[in-house]
């Protein structure tokens, strides 16, 4: 196959990295929601989230966690904080950081439906500010 013809078929097959994009909801009336991007590389799982900004302005926290929305149990994954304010959106780009039982993380790790991502409020970390169930 020449080069053009396996151009063509790959982007008719959407090659690249394994990826998932989940919708985060708004939590706690926070009003905050947007999208999170899991996408496998060679060196582990690369996150990209964006939010709409927070109606208390500051760093946000985020994590993957065992659980489902509504239900979170122990983080796994510490993930980049939300402070790049970008058009009314707040944005995290970031290789994950396991925790130290976990080895470096990929797609599939996440993929039994007992996952979620979560954002946690500036001024309370306790409170969770938008969620995504990672299916």
């Amino acid at each position: 196959m020449n080069p053009s013809t396996l151009l063509a078929a790959c982007a008719l097959l959407s090659c690249g990295p394994p990826s998932l994009k989940i919708a985060l909801e708004p939590e706690n009336n926070s009003g905050q929601s947007g999208t999170a991007t899991l996408i496998e590389e060679t060196g582990g799982l690369h996150v990209i989230v964006r939010v709409t900004a927070p109606l208390f302005p500051g760093p946000q926290q985020l994590h993957i966690h065992w659980g489902r929305c509504g239900e979170i149990r122990e983080h796994v994954l510490d993930l980049n904080r939300l402070d790049n304010l970008d058009g009314g959106f707040m944005t995290s780009d970031t290789p994950p950081r396991p925790t130290i039982q976990m080895k470096i993380p990929t797609l599939a790790d996440f993929m039994d439906h007992d996952h979620a991502l979560n954002v946690h409020d500036s001024r309370d970390k306790t409170l969770y500010t938008a969620c995504g169930n990672i299916d």
